[in-house]
């Protein structure tokens, strides 16, 4: 069975931190690939003053940082021992799983 987790997150660290926590425990039973996907980043333009001076503007940037663990031949014990694991706060997981 194969098994696609993509994690997001805001902060690199503790993404990166999960990803290695997910591999080490899946990598008892199963293969383990780590893939890097592009960082996505959202630009946003605001105006300063309220008022005047258009010219005047400030730039915020939001970056998703995001990463897929790839498990080939797991087992159901794999699968269970990655749904009993604690992620922290600000870490997102999508599981996406096919038959071989």
């Amino acid at each position: 069975m194969k098994i696609r987790l993509k994690l997001y997150s805001y902060s690199a660290p503790l993404l990166q931190a999960s990803l290695d926590r997910m591999a080490q425990i899946a990598s008892q039973s199963a293969q383990v690939s780590k893939v890097c996907l592009p960082t996505q980043r959202k630009i946003f333009c605001v105006l300063r003053s309220p008022h005047v001076n258009k010219d005047s503007r400030e730039h915020f940037e939001v970056r998703m940082h995001r990463r897929l663990l790839q498990l080939n031949n797991a087992s159901t014990a794999t699968i269970d021992a990655l749904m009993k694991v604690d992620l922290p706060y600000g870490v997102e997981v999508e599981i996406q799983t096919k038959q071989a």
